[in-house]
């Protein structure tokens, strides 16, 4: 594997799993977190195939070639690791300890996946598609390797213009990010965007494969009631300062606080900024966004006028209403962590 770039935050190495300083957010860079399961498959754009069979009529077998000859589509699409800001769960739960940097935004390039609906001609039973990654590696309680792969409604797909795309941010999608062709199902989190797609099946049900059954949110037992898993899918509403940074020393003056925001279930109206312990919330300014699945920057001016230390929080509501909540919703695994993120700083003479 390719040397990562020194301003990425090595998370670990088997599998590979980077995330990135959130100053680094600030510009549209094309940095992303990197998330892989498994190693990487080794792979060409002269072998690449990807099977597409299942409850179809016309099933086919797709080329690199053949997909680059299709009517090309593009998204900005922010995505964010489903155990993101992990750990920031108290007691800490199992999975990647992720701060805040497993989120990214990219411009990808390929083909709509209702047009290759369309291509095969789905039978009328067809609920779901699974989508299955040329990866694969051993899991807990499985004797033979399994591949990535994770099904998704027909109807989220099409829904949410999901791609088979095959370039990020212009160039060839690199091979972490899944060269030479992956999925990117915008809205969701990142584990449905399955790279080194190999198989598209289409299925009259959802497949529940392992890995879409460990995406569950398992809230903890009351010792009455047994929990019932929920499902890891869109994007929470959440909200993120990326300057200035945890343990930052200022000086007195004006500062201007920056960060980012998104939401996969609705659009954000506004963040709110906090410079005194949560007391009291005053409105950032919050641009427009600049696609229907991209984040939205925000920025506030703050006046440091004593020196001091400083708790400074963030929190986004969208247009349906939901505001983030103080703490996280604790759950098992660690997932849909979207609680008010928090800074403490210092105010120096």
């Amino acid at each position: 594997m390719p040397e990562l770039p020194p301003r990425y935050i090595e998370m670990s190495t088997n599998p590979v799993c980077s995330s990135l300083p959130l100053r680094s957010l600030n510009a549209p860079s094309g940095d992303h977190f990197i998330r892989n399961h498994f190693d990487p498959p080794v792979v060409t754009t002269s072998s690449w195939t990807v099977i597409v069979s299942g409850e179809v009529y016309n099933p086919i077998y797709l080329s690199y070639e053949k997909l680059l000859k299709l009517p090309p589509s593009q998204v900005l699409n922010v995505m964010e690791c489903a155990g993101n800001s992990r750990l920031s769960m108290q007691p800490p739960t199992v999975g990647v300890q992720w701060d805040h940097g497993a989120v990214g935004q990219a411009q990808w390039t390929g083909v709509l996946v209702k047009n290759i609906i369309d291509l095969v001609s789905p039978r009328q039973t067809v609920s779901d598609i699974l989508f299955e990654g040329g990866d694969c590696g051993k899991v807990l309680h499985c004797d033979k390797p399994v591949p990535f792969g994770i099904s998704i409604p027909i109807s989220a797909l099409i829904d949410n213009d999901a791609i088979l795309a095959y370039r990020m941010n212009g160039s060839e999608i690199p091979l972490d990010h899944g060269y030479p062709v992956r999925l990117v199902m915008p809205s969701w989190y990142g584990m449905a965007s399955v790279k080194w797609l190999k198989r598209m099946i289409f299925l009259n049900r959802p497949a529940e494969t392992f890995h879409e059954l460990d995406y569950r949110i398992y809230p903890a037992s009351d010792d009455i009631n047994t929990p019932i898993p929920k499902r890891v899918t869109s994007l929470k509403t959440k909200a993120l300062i990326s300057e200035p940074s945890q343990g930052d020393v200022l000086y007195r003056g004006i500062h201007k606080i920056t960060g980012i925001a998104w939401s996969g279930e609705a659009s954000i109206t506004r963040v709110d900024i906090s410079t005194d312990g949560n007391k009291t919330w005053l409105p950032a300014e919050l641009e427009d966004p600049t696609g229907s699945y991209s984040l939205q920057r925000w920025n506030y001016d703050w006046c440091a006028a004593t020196i001091g230390n400083f708790l400074i929080s963030c929190r986004a509501t969208d247009d349906c209403g939901y505001t983030q909540p103080v703490l996280p919703n604790w759950n098992f695994r660690g997932y849909e962590v979207n609680s008010i993120h928090s800074i403490s700083i210092q105010v120096s003479d």
